[in-house]
Formats: structure tokens, sequence, C-alpha cells
């Protein structure tokens, strides 16, 4: 993954409410009326948290204007970050 996408993508996550909305978006695609609902905040807020991980490669509407998850970044963030678990388990270690 390109160091600016990693970027985009751990920005968008940085977000509480982005995670929220993507976590809503695991069983299934969903319509934005249902996400305000589910997390809790407003139409206005959603539509550009939806925006920004939209842009981040995580989310896309569909034609019927459902929004549905993309996970392929994920699995690259998730890669990045088992590059890492040695280093930070000998520091947890006291290594």
């Amino acid at each position: 993954m390109v160091g600016t996408d990693l970027d985009l993508v751990f920005r968008a996550l940085a977000a509480p409410a982005r995670r929220s909305l993507l976590d809503q978006m695991i069983s299934g695609p969903r319509r934005v009326h249902e996400l305000v609902l589910e997390c809790g905040i407003s139409q206005s807020a959603c539509s550009q948290h939806l925006a920004v991980l939209r842009a981040a490669g995580l989310a896309e509407r569909r034609s019927d204007g459902r929004w549905v998850r993309d996970a392929a970044l994920l699995i690259d963030v998730e890669e990045w970050l088992s590059t890492h678990t040695f280093t930070w388990a000998a520091l947890r270690d006291g290594d």
C-alpha cells in the first residue's frame, strides 16, 4: 500500500463516528437513514463522515443508494500493523 493511501485510511479511522459507521456496515449494505438511526448522528454529519470513508476507499455507495464497506484496504492496514507486532511485543515485555 502506498504511504499516502495508508495515511488517508488511518485519518478516516481516527474518528469514532466513522469507525461506528463501518461497524454498522459489517452485516451488509445500509441506507444513510439507517446509519443515522443506528449511529445516533445527524444526517449531515453522517454524510460528511461517509464522504471521508469514501475518499479513503473504505466505503462506497452502490447504485441503489446503499453504502457498503470495502474491506480491501483494511487488509492492507492489518498487514502493515502485523509488520510491527514483534517490535511492540518486545517493548511491552521490556526487551
